[in-house]
């Protein structure tokens, strides 16, 4: 009952976050830390992998490549997945 309770206060907490993950600290570090280098991401569409865009995106950073290695063998739900962040990162 207490990690139900935790996951919804972090939840309500980062509803009130401007940008809705990133409070303006840890995008401004990003901004340190990154700014002026070209970005590369290897993406896997795994959790992992889509954090990091959608970071990168609250941090207003743009990859120079994202690439994805299609073997395949990905499932639907995969696919239907990168469709969808491909939109979100087009925005």
């Amino acid at each position: 009952m207490q990690k139900q309770e935790f996951a919804r206060s972090r939840a309500a907490s980062a509803a009130r976050i401007p940008g809705g993950l990133l409070i303006v600290q840890q995008r401004r570090l990003l901004r340190t830390a990154l700014g002026g280098r070209l970005l590369a991401v290897c993406y896997g569409a795994g959790v992992d992998s889509t954090a990091l865009l959608v970071a990168l995106k609250l941090a207003d950073f743009t990859p120079g490549i994202i690439t994805f290695a299609d073997l395949v063998a990905e499932k639907p739900e995969t696919m239907a997945h990168l469709d969808r962040m491909q939109s979100i990162l087009a925005q």
